[in-house]
């Protein structure tokens, strides 16, 4: 199963997440002020893309379907995106794939329950 190994949410070292893949691989989920990234460690190093970097707009505008009035507006998007990865992380090879497959998922849940009251 994989897990969280760093979970640094808008601290001075940053706004990312680590996390190991069942098949033991590592991955970083990075937040900058304008994408989102998730990079294979390779040698102890986050260089190899396994998910392509998109524009954190275009990211909130998919997981806040409301905006603040979304019933999920009080998570962070690490948080959200962590979990995401998490439930996609059964190894590097195909994890995009299964990545946008439940962000979907988690869209269309978040959409379900409307606005929050």
């Amino acid at each position: 199963m994989a897990k969280i190994e760093l979970f640094e949410d808008q601290t001075s070292k940053g706004t990312f997440s680590q996390i190991k893949l069942d098949d033991g691989k590592r991955i970083l989920v990075s937040l900058t002020q304008t994408e989102l990234a998730v990079r294979q460690f390779v040698l102890g190093i986050p260089m190899k893309n396994i998910f392509d970097m998109v524009s954190l707009d275009f990211m909130m505008n998919i997981l806040y379907p409301y905006g603040h009035q979304s019933a999920n507006a009080k998570q962070s998007l690490l948080s959200i995106i962590t979990e995401i990865a998490l439930e996609s992380g059964s190894g590097a090879h195909g994890f995009s794939a299964r990545f946008w497959k439940n962000v979907e998922t988690y869209s269309q849940k978040i959409k379900d329950m409307g606005e929050k009251e």
